[in-house]
């Protein structure tokens, strides 16, 4: 079995400016990721930040720029930027 790490990381919104995503979209992504590994599609994954961007890393059997993999990532990071959005956080969606 080959296992592939993936490290997706987008600046979706923040915080007062370019300080930091709040709880509400971390948390978000971190419940997309539960349901990435509960569907299979990920072995497991982990959710931080650096700033305002918001990093997936991520083990799976995909290989690399596997599409279904890189999608789960682009749903996750619109889903925290809808949070965003609502909040009217600063950037929201940014980097997408």
């Amino acid at each position: 079995m080959q296992i592939t790490l993936s490290a997706i990381k987008a600046d979706v919104g923040s915080i007062g400016g370019h300080t930091r995503p709040s709880e509400a979209m971390l948390e978000t992504v971190r419940a997309e990721v539960r349901t990435a590994v509960d569907r299979g599609l990920i072995i497991d994954g982990f959710v931080s930040f650096t700033g305002d961007d918001i990093l997936i890393l991520m083990s799976h059997e995909k290989g690399i720029n596997d599409p279904a993999v890189h999608g789960f990532a682009w749903d996750a990071f619109r889903a925290a930027t809808e949070v965003a959005r609502k909040r009217g956080l600063y950037g929201a969606g940014q980097d997408l």
